[in-house]
C-alpha cells in the first residue's frame, strides 16, 4: 500500500465492497466519503494510469464512461510520462496521447481490436482444425494465425477477427 493510500478516507473501510456496488446507495455512500478525502487527486491519477475502469475512484463510478470521461476532465488531462491521458471516443479506455485533439486512441484510430476473444476462440478452433485450413477460410497466413493463438498480438485488425470469430466452433478433434 503506497503512502497515499494509507492516508485515503476508505484505508481500513469497515465495508470495502461499497467501492464495487451496483446499488445506488451504497454507490453514493462511497461516493460521498470520496468527497472529503484527501488524497482524492492521487486516488484519481492512480485509477487512469493503471487503466481501471471498475468501482469508485476519486468519487467517480470507472464503469459508467461519462463517469471516467467526467474523471478526466477533473483532473484537467493529467500527464502520464508526459502525455496527457484521455479517454476514446470509440472504445471507451484510457489512452494517453501528446496531441491535443486526438480523441480514439491507437488501435481504434487504426481499425485494430483485442485479440484476446480472438485467441480464444482460435484455441477452440484449432483442436479440430489446422492452421492452414483456418486459413483458407480467412485468408490469414497460417504462421499469423498461431502467433495470435499464442497472444503475441494485443491487438488485430478488426476485420481479421471478424472472419476469425466467424468460423463455427464443432466438436470432436481434427482428423
Amino acid at each position: 500500500m503506497s503512502e497515499w493510500e494509507e492516508r485515503a478516507a476508505c484505508s481500513g473501510s469497515a465495508c470495502p465492497e461499497i467501492w464495487f456496488s451496483y446499488t445506488r446507495s451504497e454507490v453514493e455512500a462511497a461516493q460521498a466519503i470520496c468527497e472529503g478525502c484527501p488524497v482524492r487527486r492521487d486516488c484519481g491519477e492512480a485509477a487512469v494510469k493503471r487503466d481501471e475502469r471498475f468501482g469508485i475512484r476519486a468519487g467517480f463510478d470507472l464503469e459508467d464512461v461519462r463517469q471516467r470521461r467526467a474523471l478526466a476532465r477533473w483532473l484537467e488531462g493529467v500527464q502520464v510520462l508526459g502525455r496527457a491521458t484521455k479517454i476514446c471516443a470509440e472504445c471507451g479506455g484510457w489512452f494517453e496521447t501528446k496531441h491535443a485533439n486526438a480523441t480514439r486512441c491507437r488501435p481504434c484510430t487504426h481499425g485494430l481490436v483485442d485479440s484476446g476473444p480472438v485467441v480464444e476462440h482460435l484455441k477452440r478452433l484449432h483442436e479440430f482444425m489446422t492452421y492452414p485450413e483456418i486459413s483458407d477460410q480467412v485468408l490469414v497466413a497460417p504462421q499469423t494465425l498461431g502467433s495470435i493463438a499464442k497472444g503475441r498480438y494485443p491487438h488485430i485488425k478488426r476485420a481479421n477477427a471478424e472472419r476469425i470469430l466467424a468460423i463455427p466452433l464443432r466438436t470432436g478433434v481434427r482428423s
